[in-house]
């Protein structure tokens, strides 16, 4: 592949590469920096979400309804899978706990049902917090 040497020609098609190349190197740049700016953003964003939750939490509010919005504090808990690193624990669980003469009577399916079966119920509960922010639509 070659490289392009801008003051090689002075065409019409070049002169549009050109300024297209210069336009582009220019939005490159300005994302960059948004890119940069949306990060502390988002970073602070977090911090006021941590105050806010803390704050609600202790109140037992689970609504602040605002001019602009309703932000609403909503809690998840699920079941985390069981990771990489754990699994190998988890079979040493599973055979220690079976008793070997009656699962190896199973069927494949049956066995392989008990297994995923145990291994969900081994995975730890993990609740996550978080705020919704519903815009409210604007009074014309």
């Amino acid at each position: 592949m070659s490289q392009f040497n801008a003051n090689q020609t002075e065409d019409p098609e070049s002169h549009k590469f050109k300024a297209s190349v210069k336009e582009f190197d220019d939005l490159n740049d300005q994302l960059k920096i948004l890119k940069e700016q949306v990060k502390l953003i988002n970073t602070r964003k977090k911090q006021l979400e941590s105050v806010i939750i803390i704050f609600m939490e202790r109140n037992k509010v689970k609504k602040v309804v605002t001019k602009k919005a309703d932000i609403t504090h909503t809690e998840r808990t699920r079941k985390a899978p069981v990771t990489k690193k754990e699994l190998p624990n988890v079979f040493v669980q599973f055979f220690t706990q079976y008793v070997q003469d009656v699962f190896m009577k199973k069927t494949p399916l049956e066995k392989s049902t008990e297994i995923q079966d145990f291994i969900k119920s081994k995975g730890k509960t993990v609740t996550s917090q978080s705020l919704t922010c519903k815009k409210k639509a604007s009074k014309k």
